[in-house]
C-alpha cells in the first residue's frame, strides 16, 4: 500500500494534468451557474399573441367579404391572390 508521501509526490509530479483536471471540474460542476435561456416576459408574449389573433381576424373577415380567401382559416397557404 502507497504511503501518503509518495501518493503526494505522484500528485506533485503530475501537476499540469491534475491543475487541467480541476479546471475542467470547475467548468462541469462550478459556482457559476448561467442561466439556460433568457427569461421571456409571458405578459408581453400574451399581449403580442392577442394583437396578431386580432389582426388575422381581422384579414380573414376582410379577404373572405372580397372574396380573396380561398381557404379554412388554418390553411394559409391557399390564399389566392388576384
Amino acid at each position: 500500500m502507497p504511503t501518503r508521501s509518495s501518493s503526494s509526490r505522484r500528485l506533485r509530479s503530475n501537476r499540469p494534468g491534475r491543475d487541467q483536471l480541476l479546471e475542467g471540474a470547475t467548468g462541469i460542476f462550478g459556482a457559476k451557474a448561467e442561466p439556460a435561456a433568457p427569461t421571456i416576459n409571458v405578459k408581453t408574449l400574451h399581449m403580442k399573441i392577442g394583437e396578431l389573433t386580432l389582426v388575422n381576424d381581422f384579414l380573414e373577415g376582410a379577404l373572405g367579404k372580397a372574396g380573396l380567401l380561398s381557404a379554412k382559416p388554418d390553411d394559409c397557404s391557399a390564399i389566392a391572390l388576384r
